[in-house]
């Protein structure tokens, strides 16, 4: 055992030794700091990723931006993002991709503003030559001229276009033949002007796809030749005239109709074996909705005779030569609880009841390789036409046929 000189020096040494290890300990904690400072300076961990796969999660991540909203104005789309940091300002401002759509509200507010349309003419300058994908909400005649005169060199370039709300004339006439990259067209939210042929969407001589969420079937004059995709409000005053029409249809190969009590009308004349060989017949993919209020009291039995007349017409191997086969069928029901009581009062079938004589019926046909599907969505999305903030695309047509989708 050390004597007590010897001890005490052992003790002073192993004290010293835990000084330099605390010491070097600390000291190895700075230097790691200052490496990573160092490596992140040098090499940002966000440019680790490419930059094409950066700009499509911006792209994702943008959703639908808005202009001409009371609020929030910075706090949309690319406009947010280029404010994070000066590498995102660069990189955002020189990606005219993320500039090529926009939502634009036009408002009595708005309109009045210069800065509406100074941020519109910024906005639109960055797309560079990209196709555009526009959605245009139209809230008053305020300042339609002045926004149209921004939008005049941008026509040739729309590629996707929205119009919601009732516009004028003066709109029409800007818009027609002005339009030649146009391939997918919405008119939503009584969109069409008055009890005018709206004779500007004839002369889209690329439009292949379009959605109308308007009953004045009777005012729009589209170029049905070359349609490929359909999707309409269809009410029992304009049946008729929409049969006549869609004999024309002959590249249709998706109709989806919202039932305001003329689809029977429609689904009658694609069951009808004289009509095989002038209506629809690329037809391959059809859609209807129906609303549970209108198909109560008895009325589903006519229907289902016709869908099943249409399935043996249009599905089963003996067919006109030139009708191509229906590939699938969606049959989509609404309804809002409180109708549930009204129902119950009036003695009448279930909505789910009535769904279920269809699939009873039509099951055969899905047993033979036709895509089937039907459903009841309960409580449908109620959108406030006064909402500028809403979702782009959530239209009644979008709405139910992508929920009609969804498990139920």
């Amino acid at each position: 055992m050390a004597d007590e000189p010897t001890r005490i020096l052992q003790q002073s040494r192993l004290k010293s030794i835990n000084g330099q290890i605390v010491s070097l300990e600390q000291q190895l904690q700075a230097l790691r700091a200052e490496q990573s400072e160092l490596l992140f300076a040098m090499d940002p961990a966000y440019t680790i990723v490419p930059t094409e796969i950066i700009l499509h999660i911006f792209s994702l991540a943008i959703g639908f931006p808005q202009l001409g909203r009371r609020h929030g104005y910075r706090e949309t789309g690319p406009l947010l993002l280029k404010a994070v940091c000066r590498d995102w300002h660069a990189l955002v401002c020189n990606a005219p991709e993320l500039w090529s759509r926009l939502h634009i509200v036009q408002s009595r507010t708005s309109s009045k503003s210069n800065k509406f349309f100074s941020r519109l003419r910024a906005y639109l300058a960055r797309s560079g030559q990209r196709p555009l994908d526009l959605r245009i909400t139209f809230g008053s005649s305020w300042g339609v001229e002045e926004m149209m005169a921004v939008l005049e060199g941008y026509l040739s370039r729309i590629q996707t276009l929205h119009l919601e709300r009732t516009m004028d004339g003066f709109v029409m006439d800007q818009l027609q033949n002005h339009l030649p990259a146009v391939q997918r067209l919405r008119v939503s939210r009584n969109g069409v002007p008055g009890h005018q042929p709206w004779r500007v969407l004839a002369t889209l001589s690329g439009l292949t796809h379009a959605e109308i969420d308007t009953p004045r079937i009777d005012t729009l004059q589209l170029p049905w030749k070359q349609l490929t995709y359909l999707c309409l409000v269809v009410e029992s005053r304009a049946a008729s005239h929409l049969v006549h029409v869609l004999g024309a249809a002959s590249a249709l190969e998706t109709l989806a109709m919202i039932d305001e009590g003329g689809a029977h009308h429609v689904l009658g004349a694609l069951a009808q074996a004289e009509s095989r060989r002038a209506f629809l017949p690329g037809l391959q993919h059809l859609v209807v909705r129906h609303s549970a209020s209108q198909s109560h009291g008895g009325a589903w039995g006519h229907k289902i005779t016709v869908l099943q007349d249409l399935m043996q017409e249009r599905f089963t191997d003996i067919r006109v030569p030139g009708v191509k086969k229906l590939q699938s069928l969606r049959i989509v029901l609404s309804r809002y609880n409180r109708d549930r009581r009204g129902w119950a009062a009036l003695d009448l079938p279930s909505p789910e009841n009535e769904l279920q004589l269809v699939r009873d019926a039509l099951d055969q046909f899905k047993t033979q390789g036709l895509a089937l599907e039907i459903g009841l969505i309960v409580e449908p999305l109620e959108l406030n036409p006064h909402d500028e903030d809403r979702s782009s695309g959530e239209w009644g047509a979008d709405y139910y046929i992508h929920r009609a989708m969804s498990p139920y």
